[in-house]
């Protein structure tokens, strides 16, 4: 069963009233409603321009919907199929060039990165479901080392799962990433909506468990704080971030009346005429890079052939 197929209930207890990850609690309603039409306020953030659920579940709450409903949603083996699939070691190869050990935090089953053990880089995993992590050792991968310093920290589809994603990612950062490392994120990036992919707009993107909605501004924004500046974004989900030695910028650089003329182009392409209009002009400016992944696997695919290599497998 999909994600897209299970409606996510609403906590019965109450859920509290919490900050933005950059501290300040001034917001502006966005949608008060999730794509199943259930009440979920998302607001934005008069601050630093950041989406998120307001209010959202505690830690506890959380705990208590991924073991009860989330898991639900996926088994080991089909998952571990289908991550693999998506050829995530093709399209982040460019990027891996000097990397010998990789922490994938929310590994799942392993798919989306076992595949690069094969060509000597140790990865490493760690997920709160049991199961996939067994399954992943099982295929190759290993078990995250709490203290140990990896060349690079992949988050795919994490991240906005999190209550509190720059604190838990600031301990994360400072215990298990060597100076100069790497973090890739994956998130579904509110840059992307502006190519009219939700007819409802905003509130079709919604559910309980997508605590946060980043743009590559806002995600940026919240990474340099942890003194990680942004190499790449495909402003549909991927961003490449490398941790710079020199202490943390203090100043929050996203704009939130910039987040919100975003928001107002997600709404104005509910209109499909204006959505066309938009993607053709996406083909020349590329302010959404639709095509990145496809070209990189291509690329990666070529130059193994070129050098006598094949795909690896797991």
């Amino acid at each position: 069963m999909s994600e897209m197929q299970v409606k996510y209930p609403i906590p019965d207890t109450p859920m509290p009233s919490q900050p933005c990850w950059c501290g300040q609690t001034g917001c502006r309603v966005v949608s008060r409603r999730d794509r199943w039409n259930q009440p979920l306020v998302s607001v934005i953030c008069t601050a630093c321009g950041t989406i998120r659920l307001e209010p959202r579940m505690t830690p506890e709450q959380a705990t208590a919907f991924y073991e009860g409903h989330y898991e639900e949603t996926h088994e080991p083996e089909q998952f571990f199929e289908r991550q693999r699939n998506l050829q995530t070691e093709r399209y982040l190869r460019r990027y891996l060039k000097d990397v010998d050990s990789i922490l994938d935090y929310g590994c799942g089953p392993g798919g989306k990165l076992l595949p690069l053990a094969a060509e000597g880089i140790a990865i490493y995993g760690t997920d709160l479901n049991p199961s996939f992590l067994d399954f992943a050792v099982s295929k190759g991968m290993k078990r995250w080392i709490a203290d140990k310093q990896y060349d690079c920290i992949f988050l795919s589809h994490t991240l906005e799962h999190w209550i509190h994603p720059r604190e838990d990612l600031r301990k994360l950062v400072e215990t298990n990433l060597r100076p100069g490392g790497l973090v890739v994120i994956e998130v579904p990036l509110v840059d992307r909506l502006v190519l009219g992919q939700r007819p409802g707009g905003f509130r079709e993107e919604t559910h309980l468990a997508h605590v946060w909605y980043f743009s590559t501004a806002t995600l940026s924004a919240m990474l340099s704080t942890l003194s990680c500046e942004l190499e790449f974004s495909d402003h549909v989900t991927t961003c490449v971030f490398r941790h710079q030695n020199g202490g943390a910028r203090k100043s929050v650089s996203s704009s939130h009346l910039v987040e919100r003329v975003r928001l107002a182009i997600v709404e104005l392409n509910r209109n499909a005429l204006l959505a066309r209009i938009t993607r053709r002009l996406n083909r020349t400016l590329q302010f959404v890079d639709t095509g990145f992944r496809q070209r990189e696997i291509s690329r990666s695919a070529e130059t193994h052939e070129i050098s006598g290599g094949s795909s690896p497998g797991v």
